[in-house]
């Protein structure tokens, strides 16, 4: 009976979690994009002075990344303007449809893409990262995207409802590879995030000179297709619009050890983003715990499996992607 009361509980806080998301989408949409931003600062700055623990998280990222090379003000700031950052981007997520509409996104490397054929954008959770796509919908590219899933099903609903009224399809995270490859054949062009911590399928990386664990996902893909790759990174102007920067194309050459390319790949990515972080170091999400410690055995494991020379994935890594 106790597990059964506490299901309901549960169910009882989700339902009305979703009603409370869907009350402020209505609202947030409902209002002109200017009072929008100008609303969504001002719940970040809230949340930064609410929130202790995701507050004393961004805090220690900023003081891990930039060490004694910044001073504490400064550091307090970032973390600031990262919580103002993350209430824009929940303001302004009911309006994704216009951003797609109206254009409102300048995109720059336009010219770097093949349209005969779709790519791999990979990206990072800058600025406004939900726009992305649909700045893309924008400039006549067809795009799909990679989306976790929530537990809570009537949540889900209303979050992809948000995103594909924009026109773009989403793809669960949790069955994305065979999906993803169709979806490149046909010439849609693919958006990934990968610059957060993640528990399965990783490869140790470096994060602005620390360790970390990094998503193989989108390197897996990316060494088995034969389409573009692409570095697509967000940053907002002074004047609160945005702007969309797309690379040339990743060119990166396969030694023949698969592990060894694939944490290689993962990596020159990665140092991409953070070149990105730190010009724009207010618009990343710092309350994210970007350098969660996976332990020293997950470590040993990787560098003893890491000195096999063959060049096909093992079945396990087939199986990731």
């Amino acid at each position: 009976m106790g597990r059964r009361k506490r299901f309901g509980r549960f169910r009882a806080v989700a339902w009305l979690w979703t009603r409370l998301l869907a009350g402020f989408a209505f609202v947030a949409s409902a209002v002109p994009l200017p009072m929008a931003r100008a609303a969504g600062r001002i719940l970040g700055r809230m949340a930064f002075a609410v929130l202790r623990k995701r507050r004393r998280m961004a805090l220690q990222n900023v003081d891990l990344a930039y060490g004694d090379s910044i001073s504490p003000s400064e550091k307090r700031r970032i973390a600031r303007e990262s919580f103002e950052n993350f209430g824009i981007v929940a303001m302004e997520f009911p309006h994704t449809p216009k951003a797609s509409r109206d254009n409102l996104v300048r995109v720059v490397g336009r010219e770097h893409l093949d349209d005969t054929r779709g790519a791999l954008f990979l990206s990072a959770h800058a600025a406004n990262w939900e726009w992305l796509a649909p700045a893309c919908i924008a400039h006549g590219l067809p795009v799909a995207e990679v989306v976790n899933s929530y537990s809570d099903a009537e949540r889900n609903s209303l979050i992809d409802t948000i995103r594909r009224s924009a026109g773009i399809i989403t793809v669960p995270k949790n069955a994305a590879g065979s999906t993803l490859t169709k979806l490149l054949g046909e010439g849609t062009y693919i958006g990934i995030l990968m610059d957060q911590s993640a528990r399965k399928n990783a490869v140790p990386t470096t994060f602005f000179g620390r360790d970390c664990w990094t998503t193989s996902g989108p390197a897996l893909l990316a060494l088995r297709i034969e389409q573009p790759i692409h570095i697509a990174l967000m940053h907002r102007e002074a004047d609160g619009s945005y702007v969309l920067n797309l690379s040339r194309p990743i060119a990166f050459e396969k030694s023949g050890n698969f592990r060894e390319d694939l944490a290689r790949f993962t990596q020159q990515v990665l140092d991409r983003i953070e070149q990105h972080v730190r010009n724009y170091p207010g618009q990343w999400m710092w309350m994210h715990n970007r350098w969660k410690s996976r332990g020293g055995a997950k470590l040993a494991r990787w560098a003893a499996g890491s000195t096999a020379t063959a060049a096909k994935p093992s079945e396990q890594e087939r199986a990731a992607s």
